[in-house]
């Protein structure tokens, strides 16, 4: 038997590399954003009769632990609605999805996001005297 096979014939290099260009390519899309500043959108196909939108922030599970009203943006010509991302906890990791409201109504949460959190602010106006 050669060095680096398997009962079968495999080459476990092949697998080792194979497992290990997955892993980096689930990493990769799901890379952390630090401080974001606006959230990105495209409306609901009834975007005529939605009334607002809700941002859903999430710490692992299926509940959102806090929902941001982000009113009724107006679509740009590209088709999409953009948010002012508001102050949110520094240091905690989040995700966030939205979702359409028609008054009492909602729709199912949108796909989500890259896992995002803030890092404290930076003091200012620093002079030495």
């Amino acid at each position: 038997m050669r060095a680096g096979r398997v009962n079968g014939g495999f080459d476990m290099r092949w697998i080792l590399v194979s497992a290990m260009l997955l892993v980096c390519a689930g990493m990769a899309s799901a890379q952390t954003v630090v401080n974001p500043t606006r959230v990105e959108f495209a409306p609901s196909t009834d975007h005529a009769t939605v009334t607002r939108y809700t941002l859903g922030l999430f710490i692992g599970g299926t509940d959102p632990v806090q929902e941001l009203d982000m009113a009724k943006p107006t679509p740009n010509a590209s088709n999409v609605c953009a948010w002012t991302l508001t102050s949110y906890p520094v240091g905690v990791t989040y995700t966030a999805k939205a979702r359409a409201w028609a008054g009492t109504i909602t729709s199912d949460w949108s796909n989500t996001t890259s896992p995002f959190y803030r890092t404290p602010a930076a003091p200012s106006a620093l002079v030495v005297k």
